[in-house]
């Protein structure tokens, strides 16, 4: 377990999340999952194509401020693991909104 803590409220405790379940986390991204861009994974600017780490990984795609974010997924497509745009999000976004798919 770690030590971790919400700086602005001054709340601190142990973290209950098993190492093998951190890589579920929901992440965003200002670089479409799947391309070359900057990513910050490993505390470090690096300049590559990130990869789902496992099968049903979720990541938000957000290209740029006040946009909408865009959900992918990583899929097992049984030559490796890719993402995969969430389209049943967009459908529930349209609906909400009014407009057609």
């Amino acid at each position: 377990m770690e030590l971790s803590s919400l700086s602005n409220a001054g709340l601190s405790g142990f973290s209950t999340v098993r190492r093998e379940d951190a890589a579920v986390f929901v992440k965003t991204t200002k670089t479409k999952p799947g391309t070359a861009g900057f990513d910050n994974e490993d505390g470090f600017p690096q300049y590559r194509v990130l990869q789902p780490v496992k099968a049903g990984q979720l990541i938000f795609y957000v290209p740029a401020p006040g946009t909408q974010y865009v959900v992918y997924c990583g899929v097992d497509t049984g030559q490796g693991l890719s993402w995969v745009p969430v389209l049943l999000y967009q459908k529930i976004v349209n609906t909400l909104n009014g407009t057609s798919s």
